[in-house]
């Protein structure tokens, strides 16, 4: 069984058109290519982490058996936790910057950062794509970047304390942050990209905007920050929503039922 947690094939032509243009690492990632090609075709169940990965894998895999079994998540183990102290109104973005098509999206946010200077954006997150966007963003006083956060501690107290959360994303499939920024109960934004939109609520726990859009998001940041009694509203159902909808339990009882489905081990 695999549990694909990614677009394998997406990340593999960007890899090539990146990081892995050397003889080198060149026949590292086609060899990674042929051992991953080898595992879909072994496979007896394919487990793509969200609807829009499954559609994607049945395009290349129509004869193979493909589930969607979502990550699980504790939500005890998110609740609030003082300790980080950061200015106000501000807007918090936990996302890394290992994958080009992701991180590049942060580059509407110089437009945000002008409209909005009295509002703080706080970026927690490294990789090897980071000063490809950080020195347009650091122009800024509002901006503040806050490199690599201990996790679970930091990220805690970090949530704790923003007032929205935004996933500023140019290609994502079922991102762990977005789950807990709901679980401490924040109003979230995401980029109407891959798997985001199944694991909130438009309108209802966060708004959707769609990519390479700095005019709505602007436009949702002013609804949710002009009015926290509503936004804090939305926090409360994004916590009831992901622990209705991605606790353990359920995720586990959903693989059960797959592997009973297509008669995998004991039933």
């Amino acid at each position: 069984m695999i549990h694909l947690r990614g677009n394998h094939w997406a990340e593999l032509i960007m890899a090539r058109e990146t990081l892995y243009k050397s003889a080198g690492k060149k026949i590292a990632i086609n060899k990674w290519e042929e051992i991953g090609e080898a595992s879909f075709k072994n496979a007896k169940l394919i487990l793509p982490i969200c609807n829009h990965l499954s559609k994607i894998t049945r395009e290349r895999y129509s004869e193979k058996p493909i589930e969607t079994m979502y990550q699980g998540i504790t939500p005890d183990n998110w609740f609030h936790k003082k300790g980080m102290k950061l200015k106000h109104p501000c807007v918090g973005i936990l996302q890394s910057a290992t994958i080009w098509e992701k991180t590049k999206e942060l580059m509407i946010l110089p437009e945000i950062l002008k409209k909005m200077p009295d509002v703080h954006f706080y970026w927690a997150g490294d990789g090897v794509y980071r000063d490809k966007v950080l020195p347009l963003l650091e122009k800024y006083e509002n901006f503040h970047w806050l490199g690599s956060l201990e996790y679970p501690n930091k990220v805690r107290e970090f949530l704790t304390e923003i007032d929205v959360y935004a996933l500023i994303s140019g290609i994502d499939m079922s991102p762990l942050t977005l789950q807990e920024a709901q679980l401490m109960e924040k109003p979230v934004i995401g980029t109407n990209v891959g798997g985001i939109p199944e694991l909130m609520k438009d309108g209802e726990t966060g708004f959707l905007i769609e990519k390479d859009n700095p005019e709505k998001l602007f436009e949702k940041l002013s609804i949710l920050l002009n009015n926290l009694e509503n936004a804090n509203e939305m926090g409360k159902r994004g916590r009831k929503y992901v622990e209705d909808n991605f606790n353990w339990d359920k995720i586990c009882n959903d693989f059960l039922n797959h592997l009973k489905k297509h008669n995998i081990g004991d039933n």
